[in-house]
């Protein structure tokens, strides 16, 4: 196969997974967030890690998959919040945590598209 050939064939495959969550079996597309964005998730995250430390929790950043009712008998379900809290960590496994966390948090950006009416907003965000 010709160098040429390989080079246009790496540039059409993407090595990057698509971000996605999964409400009620419909899947929505997430995009990626800008440095604004990544910056606030940082400052929270680092000032949660130091005072959920003191109670034996942890906070988790995105992206980071939430089945938040698994406890319910849903597998399907799944969402990635920005963050979120870890203090039961018998439901978190390597790559998923099963259950719903205590906290989450989800940091609106301005160069995300965001529909109030998406079911993260009735469900699972506050």
């Amino acid at each position: 196969m010709a160098l040429a050939q390989m080079a246009e064939e790496n540039l059409n495959t993407s090595l990057v997974e698509p971000r996605f969550e999964r409400i009620g079996g419909i899947e929505y597309a997430m995009s990626s967030p800008g440095y604004k964005h990544q910056s606030i998730l940082l400052a929270i995250g680092a000032e949660l890690r130091e005072k959920l430390a003191k109670h034996g929790c942890m906070p988790i950043v995105a992206p980071f998959d939430v089945y938040p009712l698994y406890d319910l008998g849903d597998e399907r379900t799944f969402v990635q919040p920005d963050i979120f809290t870890v203090c039961n960590r018998s439901k978190l496994k390597e790559n998923r945590y099963n259950g719903a966390p205590k906290c989450i948090i989800e940091i609106l950006s301005s160069n995300r598209s965001y529909d109030m009416n998406h079911p993260n907003y009735g469900g699972f965000y506050v």
